[in-house]
């Protein structure tokens, strides 16, 4: 939409001419603009504001949606009962995993566990076993006349046993009928199905965190009246750090203000609007903002003895191709735009003003 294009093209782009002036006539741009000129000299002086100005708006919103709520009388009564079935309730996403992991593991087992005692036989069997013939082989080995061949072969027929061995304790220790617990599977099935049941009944899969909710719910429900006058207490205070570090803000900004006025007035004189003056001016805002509470619009006048006004309001004609120039030689600088379009800038000028403007725009260029 045009509207938009307009909004992002006064971001780009600044058209300059006697009757437009896209970012440096715009009322809300001045903070930005003398902000800018603050945070050259001083990066951070508004760092701690906006930190305590985001806790409050934080606080404030935890205030708002508790104190919007419609309370039904049924309400408490019906997380009560829900969190009563959830009341002990202790298992993690992890160890429901786990529940499941042992009982899939047990449930295999259970099936083969007769394959497994044949499987450990046939390796650990006291007569005949895998371990116990590889044993008796390197013996009859280390009977023979001891030879460097002899000896490889029975240093390497030595280190396999005694993998393997390791080997055969790790199996008979998971896989052994004394080590499986076939008696826990009904209690891990049953387990399962009440997780799964809780699950569907409340629509979550993680059933600790959702219990923690209703139990936060409940505690906000039941102590409504004292968790609202403690938030209004903690948001009073918050604000209250705000509005002192706002009016530092609004301190600095004055300060700074008078050095930024007196940068455009000698612009100003440069391009002789020797009458001209200009002043930043900054208002009290009811509320806090972002940016502290300050209100900041520029004003001027053109010619002496008229008074100052809003900067959109001041000139007209060949006095506005001048002040722009003026303006833009101290604010190109602090301004996000990268382009600048000069719209018959020179007309009605000419000269040593003509001069004076084409230094002007070669120092912006």
């Amino acid at each position: 939409p045009l509207h938009v294009i307009q909004e992002i093209s006064a971001l780009l782009i600044d058209i300059s001419s006697q009757n437009e002036s896209q970012y440096l006539f715009n009322h809300k741009n001045h903070l930005k603009l003398l902000d800018s000129y603050i945070e050259n000299k001083n990066p951070n002086f508004k760092d701690n504001y906006v930190k305590l100005y985001k806790e409050y708006l934080s606080i404030k919103k935890e205030y708002d949606d508790l104190i919007s709520k419609n309370i039904d009388d049924g309400e408490l009564e019906f997380l009560q009962f829900k969190y009563a079935e959830l009341k002990d309730y202790k298992y993690t996403i992890e160890d429901e995993e786990n529940i499941l992991s042992e009982y899939k593991f047990l449930n295999s087992a259970s099936s083969n566990i007769e394959v497994f005692e044949d499987i450990i036989d046939y390796l650990d069997n006291d007569s005949n076993g895998v371990n116990i013939q590889l044993y008796n082989a390197i013996r009859q080995i280390n009977k023979l006349s001891s030879n460097s061949k002899l000896e490889e072969y029975s240093d390497k027929f030595n280190s396999l046993y005694l993998e393997l061995s390791d080997l055969i304790n790790e199996f008979k220790k998971d896989y052994s009928n004394d080590n499986i617990d076939l008696s826990k599977l009904d209690y891990l099935s049953d387990e399962i199905t009440k997780i799964n049941r809780l699950k569907r009944k409340y629509s979550t899969n993680n059933l600790l965190e959702y219990k923690n909710k209703l139990a936060n719910q409940i505690e906000e429900l039941s102590n409504r009246e004292i968790i609202l006058s403690k938030l209004n207490k903690k948001l009073n205070e918050i604000k209250e750090k705000a509005t002192n570090e706002a009016n530092n803000i609004s301190l600095i900004r004055k300060k700074y203000a008078l050095s930024l006025s007196n940068l455009v007035k000698i612009e100003l004189d440069d391009l002789y609007l020797n009458d001209a003056s200009f002043s930043i001016n900054i208002n009290k805002l009811d509320n806090l903002t972002i940016n502290g509470n300050d209100d900041v619009e520029f004003y001027m006048s053109a010619n002496k003895g008229v008074p100052e006004r809003p900067l959109i309001k001041v000139a007209s004609g060949g006095e506005v191709s001048r002040i722009m120039l003026g303006l833009k030689s101290v604010f190109t600088m602090l301004s996000m735009v990268d382009i600048i379009i000069f719209d018959e800038i020179d007309t009605g000028v000419s000269g040593k003003v003509a001069m004076a403007m084409g230094n002007k725009m070669e120092k912006i260029a």
